[in-house]
């Protein structure tokens, strides 16, 4: 939800925007920042405490020929506008609170980064780990970021989304909306018990990157990292192993994650378990997140099934 704004502003300009009015407007928008230093090299010529910059700067743009004069209307241009900026920026910066607070009101802005939002599940998982020493394995969802996390002795699932996914990416240079790229992650987990320990398997089908991207946006920004690996194959042991290990599983999944290598596809992380008092094998807990209807930033319910 935090994102709608961005993306909404990154769509248009893209998509919706007259093809006439973006890129008359692309070059002022890439030049933005080197405007702002043009601006600090006069304020130096101006005030006499250093010349040279503006000298350098004019003798560049000559060198340049054509191109140096339609760089310098650009910078002029810029610089006109961000002088104009400055000078509205106190009734502006009144305005943009109050649009702000309106936007917040409705969930749209200000909202907790998902980073964020996945470290309070993961404080729920050790809450349940805590009261139940038995448990090897939390399960949830919510966030749409697949993951597969060690903590501690215990394991901790994130189900991922089969859903279009879109990653936001800044551009290279200039003051340019940011690009959103899409992805898919058909991802599954099974989790079953094998000779007194709980497997935990992750695999992912195989699905063609859907192919949206504008032109410009693909030249203005690099392709997004898919994140760190996941272990294909992990294993919570009731032995009492004293670090994770890497071996070859018994059966590798067909379709390695993204960003996976042929290494990593036959990855397996195994996990010593603390033993319960009484208990002979770990056991496993699905767990589901429930989210309040007056605040879905509250902590999430648990409700806990052994097997």
């Amino acid at each position: 939800m935090t994102q709608i704004p961005d993306w909404m502003l990154s769509n248009y300009f893209y998509r919706d925007m007259s093809p006439f009015l973006r890129y008359a407007a692309v070059p002022f928008l890439l030049l933005f920042n080197v405007s702002l230093l043009y601006i600090v090299v006069l304020l130096l010529y101006a005030t006499g405490v250093w010349s040279l910059p503006n000298e350098l700067v004019v003798d560049l743009l000559a060198q340049l020929s054509v191109i140096g004069v339609l760089s310098d209307i650009v910078l002029v241009v810029n610089v006109a506008i961000i002088v104009i900026l400055t000078l509205v920026s106190i009734p502006l910066f009144f305005v943009v609170r109050d649009v702000r607070r309106t936007l917040e009101r409705f969930g749209l802005v200000g909202g907790e980064d998902p980073e964020t939002v996945s470290d309070r599940y993961v404080e729920a998982a050790q809450d349940v780990f805590e009261a139940h020493l038995e448990v090897a394995v939390f399960i949830y969802g919510h966030t749409h970021r697949a993951a597969v996390t060690a903590v501690d002795d215990r394991v901790v699932v994130n189900t991922g989304t089969w859903l279009k996914r879109l990653h936001r990416k800044s551009v290279v240079l200039g003051l340019l909306p940011r690009v959103f790229y899409p992805s898919y992650c058909l991802n599954y987990v099974r989790v079953y018990a094998e000779d007194g320990a709980v497997v935990v398997e992750y695999e992912v089908i195989d699905k063609e990157l859907p192919n949206e991207l504008t032109l410009l946006e693909r030249l203005l920004t690099r392709r997004p990292s898919t994140g760190p690996p996941i272990p294909t194959r992990t294993v919570v042991e009731a032995d009492g192993l004293s670090a994770p290990t890497w071996s070859t599983p018994r059966s590798a999944p067909r379709h390695p994650p993204p960003g996976t290598t042929a290494a990593d596809h036959h990855r397996t992380s195994r996990v010593p378990l603390r033993r319960a008092h009484g208990t002979t094998h770990p056991r496993m807990a699905v767990v589901t997140s429930i989210r309040h209807e007056t605040g879905g930033n509250n902590p999430p319910d648990s409700t806990a099934v052994y097997v």
